[in-house]
């Protein structure tokens, strides 16, 4: 449950897996077990690493928007969330008023949306109405060029939210 790309959710997946593997192959599974500690403690340095280049660009201090299927990431990376917003294709154009006034109040620097939802239009609409900046991130490996494993993509995501970041600062 919970996004996979948050380092302790990835880490209680590979856990469960691990496990399911030792029920299906109980020949091997002192194995899995110790290659899942192995794992499990990789993801979390990650995610420490992680937070401690966010905590150094004050992200917290960072008001957003962001599609539900990012909230998660978004909430654990430290940003300020304001208001999270569905698929675009099921908000009406009182919900985006709403979303961008509530926005504006706040003084939101990013509109976060999610590659797997399909057209970031409506994001990017929303973030120049804020006078925001967009940025579009992806929940699975494999999504950009160049991001074929879970510490790629992570990595990935976090560069350009800081970029975003640092576009709106500018």
């Amino acid at each position: 449950k919970g996004n996979w790309m948050v380092p302790p959710v990835q880490a209680e997946a590979v856990d469960r897996i691990a496990q399911d593997l030792s029920e299906i192959d109980p020949e091997n599974s002192a194995y899995y077990q110790e290659k899942v500690e192995e794992r499990r403690q990789a993801i979390l340095a990650k995610g420490e690493e992680i937070q401690s280049r966010l905590k150094g660009a004050k992200v917290s201090e960072t008001k957003v928007i962001c599609m539900e299927h990012q909230a998660g990431f978004v909430k654990w990376a430290g940003f300020d969330v304001v208001a999270i917003y569905g698929r675009p294709e099921d908000l009406s154009v009182a919900e985006m008023e709403k979303l961008v006034n509530q926005a504006k109040q706040a003084g939101v620097a990013l509109v976060i949306d999610n590659l797997q939802s399909g057209a970031t239009a409506t994001s990017e609409a929303m973030a120049k109405d804020i006078e925001a900046v967009q940025v579009t991130m992806s929940n699975f490996p494999g999504g950009f060029k160049g991001t074929e494993t879970w510490e790629k993509a992570i990595d990935k995501n976090v560069d350009l939210l800081l970029q975003a970041l640092n576009d709106w600062r500018q």
